[in-house]
């Protein structure tokens, strides 16, 4: 499995030259690559597998804190490389998320 990963970050990086940092829910950063070319849809889904993080509960923002619109590019939003973007959940799910990347479990109130 990790040869596999290995192989796949390698050919990912040959074809995504540009290091964005992504900042998850103002703790955690990660490094990605990217195209200047990419969607902000298709980082949502690239940080889906990075993050754990679903696409649909992802917000992210750039310099002034304004949600970033999906079928925008990267170049589109003047993100320049090597710079940071904040990767942020919708509020409702913040605590869930927060508590899952912690690791605790967290029981339902109901019954079923």
């Amino acid at each position: 499995m990790g040869k596999a990963r290995d192989k796949y970050r390698l050919t990912w990086k040959k074809t995504h030259p540009v290091s964005l940092k992504v900042r998850l829910l103002k703790v955690d950063l990660y490094i990605v690559y990217v195209s200047m070319k990419m969607k902000i849809s298709e980082l949502k889904d690239h940080l889906e597998l990075v993050t754990g993080i679903p696409y649909s509960l992802q917000k992210i923002s750039y310099l002034d804190a304004a949600d970033l619109l999906d079928d925008t590019t990267l170049a589109e939003n003047r993100i320049l490389p090597k710079t940071e973007v904040d990767l942020d959940v919708w509020t409702i799910w913040k605590d869930l998320v927060k508590a899952a990347i912690k690791g605790f479990q967290i029981r339902s109130n109901s019954r079923h």
